[in-house]
């Protein structure tokens, strides 16, 4: 009786022994199997080493991980390290049906399937040939599902025996389904991450070339535009030299002729002379009156002629000024006299006034040719739309240096009237190449363009306008300057 009792604590501590022994491999397998998937391990091998586990931790056990076809309507081997190649053909594109073996009843149902003899069960008559099962014959199948509720397929043990699950059993492979479910749903991810990293690279590099190619047409829209500004400046300095010249020549022919005129009186008067001389007939008085003759004829030619001088040497220097777009010493109350002399054939037709504003001992070095580009479009542009015709305006030219900005003086240039002043839409379009609201009466739109365009890229300034319906307009420009 003693002996009987010992048999039964000899078996329990074995029978706990091979439990712990098989708890301990399966742990084992989970642990390196985890290991792996941090490690990045590809699918399979993650999926090799569970099994393996399982596999090892209790004899005569055949495991198999069965995964959902693109359709999923069927299941196909995905691995299964010990079961025969013959046996899993005949798994391919198995069904999801709960009449087709342990696999598809499984994950047909959500649940599991336990079928202790697969050689006697319905579900298992698709496979005509029972001598294909081997020596299989029982199968337990769960389903694996995602924590989303999403099959991914199968995890199941075969069993040489036939063989019913204990409640161990049934913990068990629910427990393995969980884990291999966290294994396929964390592989998805990082595989879905890898195709989403790729197909924002493959974006990026597509866009990057986009934006190259972009890049290189801005570039060559960029210099088209600074070669048309260029063309357009020059273009509008020939034709404001070309107006020049016109007014000039219209200008000077009046002062020519008064001293033509005088000039050929000289004769006439010489010979009257002379001849009172040969008739012994030239009296004091007379030859008095003929020297009076001479110098007011000499005045009239010379007052002329002056004149005819100042409007050429204005011309002179604001065409060199607007043609070279060179830096010199500037003496900007002269220069402005000067400015407003070559504009007089424009401006005489007019009833304006201008008040100039200067200190007459205001001289530095900058682009005079811009500033007198600027002066020219900002006055003409004043009397072409700032005023009616028959109006009697004022402008004002007021220029000041103000504080100096990182080291450099400033000059402030502000020109100002008092006519029609701007509307919204105006104010925000003037800049605009061929913007202009008097179209039809000789308005090309490039005016302000230009004045924008000189005072950014030629003086390195800025200009701001000012402006309100019915109270005038100011402009002020500022720029950078030497002094002398």
């Amino acid at each position: 009786m003693i002996m009987n009792m010992r048999q039964v604590v000899e078996d329990n501590d074995g029978l706990h022994y091979r439990h712990l022994k098989r708890h301990s491999a399966i742990e084992f397998g989970r642990a390196n199997a985890l290991d792996l998937l941090v490690k990045g391990k590809p699918l399979y091998d993650i999926l090799s080493q569970l099994i393996y586990s399982l596999e090892s931790s209790t004899e005569g056990l055949k495991c198999s991980v069965m995964l959902l076809d693109e359709n999923s309507n069927t299941l196909s081997p995905f691995i299964a390290p010990s079961l025969d190649f013959e046996f899993l053909k005949l798994l391919d594109k198995l069904p999801v049906s709960e009449k087709v073996g342990c696999c598809g009843a499984a994950a047909s149902l959500r649940r599991p399937v336990f079928i202790e003899d697969i050689t006697r069960h319905e579900n298992w008559k698709y496979i005509p040939e029972r001598s294909a099962l081997g020596e299989l014959s029982a199968c337990w199948s769960q389903p694996i599902i995602s924590l989303e509720g999403h099959v991914f397929g199968t995890f199941a043990m075969y069993f040489a025996e036939p063989k019913s699950p204990v409640q161990d059993d049934i913990e068990s492979l629910e427990y393995e389904a969980k884990i291999i479910a966290l294994i396929l749903e964390r592989t998805r991810n990082i595989d879905q991450l890898q195709d989403a990293n790729l197909m924002l690279e493959k974006r990026v590099t597509e866009r990057t070339k986009e934006l190259t190619e972009t890049n290189v047409l801005l570039s060559k829209a960029l210099m088209q535009k600074n070669d048309i500004s260029k063309q357009l400046l020059e273009k509008e300095s020939l034709a404001s030299l070309g107006t020049m010249v016109s007014s000039l020549t219209h200008e000077i022919s009046t002062p020519n002729g008064v001293a033509l005129t005088a000039a050929t009186h000289i004769p006439t008067l010489l010979e009257k002379t002379k001849q009172k001389l040969n008739e012994h007939n030239l009296t004091d008085t007379r030859l008095q009156e003929m020297f009076e003759n001479l110098n007011e004829i000499s005045d009239i030619i010379e007052r002329n002629l002056n004149n005819s001088a100042q409007l050429i040497e204005s011309f002179k220097r604001i065409a060199i000024d607007q043609h070279s777009q060179l830096t010199r010493l500037i003496d900007m109350y002269e220069y402005v006299d000067n400015i407003l002399v070559s504009l007089r054939p424009h401006l005489k037709k007019t009833r304006h006034k201008f008040c100039i504003d200067i200190p007459q001992e205001l001289a530095f070095v900058s682009n005079a040719g811009a500033i007198s580009q600027i002066l020219t479009n900002l006055i003409l542009n004043s009397v072409q739309h700032g005023f009616d015709n028959g109006d009697e305006g004022k402008m004002t030219i007021r220029v000041r240096l103000i504080d100096e900005q990182f080291g450099e003086p400033i000059l402030q240039l502000v020109f100002a009237d008092n006519g029609k002043g701007m509307d919204e839409n105006t104010m925000t379009r003037m800049y605009e190449p061929f913007f202009t609201t008097a179209r039809g009466s000789g308005g090309n739109g490039l005016g302000m363009h230009i004045c924008q365009n000189l005072v950014l890229n030629q003086l390195s300034g800025h200009i701001a306008c000012k402006s309100e319906i019915g109270l005038g307009t100011s402009f002020t420009v500022t720029f950078p300057v030497t002094l002398p």
